[in-house]
């Protein structure tokens, strides 16, 4: 009798999360799940085919992003063309998903950052004063990519405006420590106080990892906080939920979600690190 795939994302509250899967059968995953007292802010992110075809890969990946996201939602590194950085993959897990691949030669950083490296995807800059966001994902990491002390981001919150805003992102989630994936809070201008330590980076290295992060969008007077929590493929508990109560509000300044690979410049990488993402989703809360 053929297998029957459960995957189930239960009512959850603000204080805990349920996983997003509780089953699999031949790769094949279920994403309609859902969070009471959110309203989903963007599309399926999603895609239903790889095409063989490089360029014609590339555009329906680059498509369904722009789609899911918002419009121009990939910032590429601007040299190195004739290499592959953005493409469907089929993975044995979760199927068709999106890979993102970093080179150590050549990549650039597309603002002109001369010292670092970027290729991310953003979401619309709706993160406003009092609002709460839930952004939550599925991403894998490259199991032999080689950390170095310089900064390594999978996921900033970040806004847009003069330097001075954007010097340094909200928080971010990070692989700047050679054995370490951390939560980095900052503030305007400035560093945060401390990195907060979530995982080993053996444990996230190379395997499916459900994330949800959480921001309050005020002052840490008003309740401003950031929240992260972390699962494995099956729905097991990775961490403890982290909520950390933090100045999440700067004046004048709207934010947005952004996923990718952005680091400082290095010799100790190696030639080209890769991370896929599956099913990433805004929600709001009501």
């Amino acid at each position: 009798m053929k297998s029957t795939c459960i995957v189930l994302f239960a009512i959850i509250h603000v204080l805990a999360y349920c996983h997003l899967s509780l089953g699999q059968s031949s790769g094949n995953w279920n994403f309609a799940f859902n969070f009471a007292g959110y309203k989903r802010q963007n599309r399926e992110f999603l895609l239903k085919e790889c095409p063989q075809n490089v360029t014609a890969n590339f555009k329906k990946t680059k498509n369904m992003i722009n789609a899911a996201l918002q419009k121009d939602a990939l910032e590429m590194p601007t040299t190195n063309t004739d290499k592959t950085h953005v493409q469907c993959v089929k993975d044995p897990v979760m199927g068709n998903v999106v890979n993102f691949t970093i080179y150590k030669n050549g990549d650039n950083d597309y603002t002109g950052n001369k010292d670092r490296q970027r290729l991310e995807m953003k979401g619309k800059e709706e993160g406003k004063k009092g609002n709460t966001f839930l952004y939550a994902w599925w991403f894998k990491i490259d199991p032999n990519m080689k950390n170095t002390d310089e900064f390594y981001h999978i996921f900033q919150i970040k806004t847009g405006g003069t330097n001075a805003m954007t010097k340094f992102p909200l928080a971010t989630l990070t692989l700047t420590n050679k054995d370490k994936f951390h939560v980095q809070p900052n503030y305007l201008n400035k560093y945060g106080e401390k990195a907060y330590t979530l995982l080993d980076l053996p444990q996230v290295k190379g395997k499916w990892i459900q994330v949800f992060v959480e921001a309050a969008f005020k002052k840490k007077s008003e309740g401003g906080y950031i929240r992260v929590t972390m699962k494995d493929e099956k729905g097991k508990d990775l961490i403890k939920t982290r909520t950390i109560e933090h100045e999440m509000w700067w004046d004048n300044a709207n934010f947005r979600p952004k996923w990718g690979l952005y680091r400082k410049k290095s010799s100790g990488y190696q030639p080209s690190d890769w991370q896929l993402f599956q099913n990433v989703q805004i929600w709001k809360k009501n």
